[in-house]
């Protein structure tokens, strides 16, 4: 009615929808009504009486309730348009407009919704695609503001933390610097072209990482400050950084090591993420010495000379309150005014006080509470093992949020009888046995490039001359009662090339005038076998002679330099894409032990060299790789983890606590996800790297800080040492973290949301497993005797050792070396 159909971009309709409603009578509605209910039911194989030639017409117009309920929930109309690119985003514009959809609601009951696309599936259309494709394309499009907000976001949490603006700006300095040095060592140093899609979202893994080495760095140097407030900025950095670079390096050995551990991984996409994920952790940690290092001895210079504290407050001899810490120092008789004390302002005070609150409630209550932690990783161990495998259609959805709509389209349309039709007539899936092909990829597996796709590795053994009718009776077997082959139809033998090169030569030979080819190249071979001489002349005449029927464009055998080198034979099974991969698996396995009796009764050697290839098998194969692949990632993940944290503490009790802390940031997140309702699909395997990756950081950051404490060796000591001096910096990493993929909650593309719901689930969990597993095992069963000095902690030790330095002018000498 009010809108304008332009004759440039719409086609005349037959009748107008004034025309329509005139006719549109009660009689009229109940015969049509009656009419396309019988149709349907013939459509559906029932008995039925359908008026008309065709029942095809009705398929798109009800749905698949329609015969059993009566009310017509789902349809759709067909209306003819023009398809050039032009009329298309002109039509887009109506769309996006809500010109053409409309969302009204009739009686009070009854509500019409509708949405409009460009074709039946048009994200597989050729060309820029209908709407679905242009509103994908906006969505990608508008991923660059949010990476833009939520760096913003991260910066305004780590200045609400650090209360420094030099802190803050140099901080985000090293996360922008860290994601084009690791580019380009990505691609120069290894050697890398390919970048997927899915990597661009390790920028939040450099923001998370990036903001932990930030934040642990600023609190232990604060730490120390508090500690020693009157000590000059270079031997509170000797003081503190060791520290801060022990605690980073663990946690960024882990991490990377995690994430390069998905290398072995046989799909590129997910080695490639991995890859670059954990460049950007090694680069993050590297340019955090060298960048926020410098930037806190700059701050502290400058607060020591205005006189205040590295939170921006005020110091002053009427102004500090001290209180007992409980905590001694080997230097502190000789390094601080204030023994056994430590200056503490207002804010940290207040921090303090929350963080003695948790732990004493962790204290009382520690039994209970690991009686309740194992429950929970108990519960989430069943849950996560119920992630299931996804559903049957494997198309991957897109969009979200504002352009669900254009999704809505598409998952709509399953409901329709013609989809029923569509997936009744493709219940089947072609295979091909193939023979004169090895059945390897020597192309560069990290490389998608056309040109890097390897080249065609020819089974030299194979000569079909040898092997006529054993390559004609081959199709009997297939075909046959225990073969693997499916009847679909009266065609079903078409992939047999060589029945129709028999059936040819028989034709030429009772022909009254055979062709040329015949005569001359098969010298009137009546039938196969054919003398070897002269197979591939004859064989190469039959095919020129246009006598092989082709299936979807698929030739069936290849020739070089006059020679036929490759042969496949084409055969139908019940396994499709849309399959459980319960039943591809069983179909796989018949294919496997078929092929296996079938190789040990070939007559020669060289015909018992096939292999059977299929797309089918390809994508379940595929999905499965990648999911066992990423749970054994997993596993050397933890691998990796508990070897980082033994060599740091040498200590088994830590050990095996941080494994089962970080067993449930693994399962907690994973029976998360499933609760949820995903499934175990391609892009859920590759986000679940991200929880190999960072889920061990805070729990990795508390059992350091337990085993490396300065207070004596009881184990409530330690714990609550661990908690105040990592979980200020843990918190902060965390919020920080949230904030930014929170931010990235809105993105209209389904893959990036997934990831940021991933990353917050990682978070939470990681906290929780650091600040109250972890703790509540350690006072349970934590060590008490302080362990020896690790490895590394020496190597800092001795790299840090500067001898005899003052704290100041009029301060008494210390050794810091001893």
């Amino acid at each position: 009615g009010h809108i304008t159909l332009s004759p440039e971009v719409y086609l005349s309709p037959t009748m107008t929808c004034q025309g329509l409603r005139e006719v549109w009578k009660p009689a009229v509605k109940s015969s049509f009504t009656s009419m396309v209910r019988e149709c349907t039911l013939d459509l559906l194989g029932k008995p039925s009486t359908c008026p008309l030639h065709t029942a095809d017409i009705v398929a798109p117009l009800v749905d698949q309730a329609f015969v059993d309920s009566g009310v017509l929930r789902y349809s759709t109309s067909i209306y003819a348009t023009k398809k050039d690119s032009d009329s298309i985003q002109r039509m887009y514009e109506f769309e996006l407009s809500n010109m053409f959809s409309l969302d009204r609601n009739l009686d009070g009951q009854n509500a019409i919704q509708s949405s409009y696309e460009v074709g039946i599936d048009p994200i597989y259309r050729k060309g820029d695609g209908g709407f679905y494709l242009r509103r994908l394309y906006t969505a990608i499009d508008s991923e660059y503001l949010l990476f833009a907000v939520a760096l913003a976001a991260c910066f305004l949490c780590i200045l609400v933390h650090t209360r420094s603006a030099l802190i803050t700006f140099f901080g985000i300095l090293q996360i922008a610097l860290a994601i084009p040095i690791s580019w380009i060592i990505y691609c120069h140093a290894l050697g890398l072209s390919s970048f997927p899609p899915t990597s661009v979202n390790a920028i939040f893994i450099a923001c998370a990482l990036g903001t932990d080495d930030i934040f642990v760095q600023r609190n232990k140097w604060r730490s120390a400050r508090e500690q020693h407030p009157n000590a000059s900025t270079e031997f509170i950095a000797i003081h503190s950084l060791p520290d801060a670079y022990l605690a980073t390096l663990v946690t960024s050995v882990s991490t990377s090591g995690a994430f390069f551990a998905t290398a072995l991984t046989p799909v590129a996409g997910v080695v490639l993420f991995g890859v670059y994920a954990g460049l950007l952790v090694v680069t993050d940690y590297i340019l955090s010495v060298f960048i926020v290092s410098p930037v806190l001895c700059l701050q502290d210079e400058r607060e020591q000379r205005l006189g205040s504290n590295i939170d921006g407050e005020t110091l002053s001899s009427s102004g500090s309150t001290t209180i007992d810490s409980g905590i001694t120092d080997e230097t502190e008789a000789t390094s601080a005014p204030r023994e056994s004390k430590i200056l503490v302002t207002c804010s940290s005070l207040k921090q303090m006080a929350s963080i003695d609150s948790y732990f004493n409630f962790l204290c009382k209550h520690r039994w209970p509470l690991m009686v309740f932690c194992l429950g929970i990783l108990a519960a989430c161990g069943y849950t996560a093992t119920r992630l299931q495998a996804p559903p049957s259609d494997p198309r991957p959805s897109f969009l979200s949020g504002s352009a669900i709509q254009f999704e809505r389209h598409r998952s709509l349309l399953n409901n329709m009888v013609f989809y029923r039709i569509f997936m009744e007539e493709n219940k089947v899936s072609q295979f091909q046995l193939v023979f004169g092909l090895n059945a390897i990829d020597n192309g560069k597996f990290l490389d998608p490039s056309y040109e890097a796709q390897g080249t065609i590795s020819f089974d030299e053994s194979f000569n079909p001359a040898s092997t006529q009718l054993y390559l004609l009776e081959l199709c009997e077997r297939i075909f046959g009662e225990d073969g693997i082959g499916h009847k679909v139809d009266e065609d079903y033998r078409h992939g047999c090339v060589m029945e129709q090169f028999d059936m040819w030569l028989q034709d030429e030979s009772t022909s009254l005038a055979p062709t040329e080819g015949f005569v001359e190249e098969c010298l009137s071979s009546p039938s196969v076998p054919v003398p070897a001489a002269i197979f591939d002349q004859c064989f190469f005449a039959f095919v020129s002679a246009g006598s092989t029927k082709k299936h979807r464009g698929e030739r069936r055998y290849l020739f070089r330099e006059g020679k036929l080198k490759v042969l496949t034979i084409e055969f139908s099974t019940n396994s499709t894409v849309l399959s459980s991969s319960k039943d591809v698996s069983a179909e796989y396995a018949r294919i496997a032990d078929w092929s296996r009796m079938e190789q040990a009764q070939a007559p020669r050697p060289e015909a018992s060299n096939f292999f059977v290839s299929s797309k089918v098998m390809w994508y379940h194969e595929t999905l499965s790789t990648v999911t066992s692949s990423i749970f054994v990632s997993a596993g050397i993940a933890l691998l990796v983890a508990s070897t980082v944290i033994l060599l740091a503490t040498k200590s088994l009790t830590i050990m095996l606590t941080s494994i089962i802390a970080t067993c449930y940031i693994l399962l907690a997140t994973i029976s998360s996800v499933v609760m949820m309702g995903w499934t175990k699909g391609l892009f859920e395997s590759i986000f679940f790297s991200l929880v190999v990756g960072l889920g061990s950081d805070f729990v990795l950051h508390v059992g350091l800080a337990y085993v490396t404490s300065k207070v004596g060796g009881c184990k409530e000591e330690r714990a609550k040492y661990a908690l105040l001096h990592m979980g200020p910096s843990i918190f902060a990493s965390s919020s920080t973290t949230l904030a930014t993929a929170f931010v990235m909650t809105f993105s209209e593309i389904l893959t990036t949301k997934k990831f940021a719901t991933v990353l917050i689930l990682t978070m939470i969990h990681s906290t929780v497993g650091g600040c109250l597993v972890f703790l509540v095992l350690c006072l349970c069963f934590g060590p008490q005797d302080q362990p020896k000095q690790s490895p590394a902690n020496k190597l800092l030790d001795d790299s840090f050792s500067v001898g005899e330095k003052s704290l100041g002018p009029g301060k008494e000498t210390i050794n810091v070396g001893d």
